[in-house]
């Protein structure tokens, strides 16, 4: 039914199929290089992939693509490093850095303050994002005088919500807020700077003492139903192709020509999990998740609210709010020195979700999809993921 070269070619393009049993795979794979190439062998190119975006050109005649094929990886919201509601007790958010600004060197020491020193050349800030929880709250920029000339403040959406120079202000937040912090030195004045020191404070109204108020970066997960195609010569609208899942995946592959989704992670609520905690190691840990894939490396995990760590780092070494997973196995750990009751941590952590990647990925079969070129120039891309393989015919 197909010749020696078209069965050559297709040997070529997946060593990993056997072309002498006449399986559905081996049969549509063969039909595609038939079509593509009339039944004789014309040469397959491979598309430049810059970015996850394929580009080729010199097609004389349209024909379907040979191979297309992307990947879609694990896609969070936000950004800055996630931590749990009580990641903000004691210090600054995590995104906000040591570093120089138009002359000012912002030092942020591991007590929540920020050594400030140096003059600058025009007006200098750092800030750092978190999210609140509506409520009312007291905040402070912490210095221990009142100067004019720098200041920090809180925004919301482009909007002062509170300043501080010396003394407390207050503040309310209907809904829970994205909120910027930033810590500001105007040149205008042009003082020296020598070490002032800033330790913002953030703490619901309601309390008495300093602490910090309970702020968060919570990280959560897009899950992904569809993708969309287009292929175009780089200038014109184009055409688009709809893929549809008929399910939420997190991190897949998808091979367009066959109609094949595979699923590479999973995702779970770690509320639902059972949690124990060891009281020499201080960390909690679970046992539950039995999917997981168990490859190295050790980080093919993402949390929404907690860092993720390799896992050969040591219980010792583990920072707070962060989250790693067993060297030789499927356990999961987790440093949160907030708790030490394992019903108490998981009451909190209920909602946060992490995804890891599956010891074998799940495969969906779709619908198979037929792209065919453009004479001439040709761009593909999709709305969702990279393009990793694309293979196509010129004549």
């Amino acid at each position: 039914m197909f010749d020696a070269k078209t069965i050559r070619l297709a040997e070529s393009l997946r060593p990993d199929l056997d072309f002498s049993v006449m399986g559905t795979e081996e049969f549509a794979i063969l039909k595609i290089v038939e079509n593509a190439t009339g039944g004789g062998v014309v040469p397959v190119y491979d598309a430049d992939i810059i970015n996850g975006i394929a580009s080729f050109s010199g097609v004389t005649k349209s024909k379907p693509l040979v191979s297309l094929k992307l990947n879609i990886p694990v896609t969070q919201t936000g950004s800055g490093t996630p931590y749990p509601a009580g990641g903000g007790k004691n210090k600054l958010p995590n995104n906000m850095v040591s570093g120089t600004n138009n002359g000012i060197t912002y030092t942020v020491n591991d007590d929540g303050t920020v050594t400030v020193s140096g003059k600058a050349t025009k007006e200098s800030q750092k800030t750092g994002s978190f999210t609140l929880k509506a409520g009312s709250y007291i905040y402070s920029s912490g210095l221990t005088e009142s100067f004019k000339t720098y200041d920090s403040y809180l925004s919301v959406s482009g909007k002062t919500i509170a300043r501080g120079t010396y003394g407390d202000g207050s503040f309310t937040l209907a809904d829970d807020s994205h909120v910027i912090l930033a810590i500001r030195v105007r040149a205008e004045y042009g003082q020296t700077l020598d070490n002032l020191v800033f330790k913002p404070m953030i703490r619901l109204a309601s309390e008495t003492d300093d602490s910090f108020a309970p702020y968060e970066n919570i990280r959560d997960f897009i899950g992904f139903s569809s993708v969309t195609i287009t292929r175009n010569n780089g200038v014109d609208t184009g055409d688009t192709y709809l893929i549809s899942f008929g399910q939420t995946v997190y991190s897949a592959i998808l091979d367009v020509l066959n109609g094949k989704l595979f699923a590479t992670h999973g995702i779970v609520d770690l509320g639902s999990l059972t949690w124990r905690y060891g009281s020499g190691s201080r960390v909690f840990y679970t046992e539950d998740i039995t999917d997981m894939s168990e490859a190295i490396p050790f980080d093919n995990m993402a949390c929404s609210a907690f860092e993720t760590q390799i896992s050969n780092t040591s219980f010792a070494n583990m920072t707070n709010y962060s989250i790693k997973r067993g060297q030789s196995n499927t356990t999961i750990y987790i440093k949160d020195t907030d708790y030490t009751d394992a019903d108490d941590f998981k009451t909190a952590v209920t909602g946060m979700k992490l995804v890891y990647e599956l010891a074998t990925p799940i495969e969906i079969q779709l619908t198979p999809t037929q792209i065919t070129t453009l004479i001439g120039e040709n761009v593909i891309f999709a709305d969702v993921g990279d393009i990793t393989e694309c293979k196509y015919t010129r004549k």
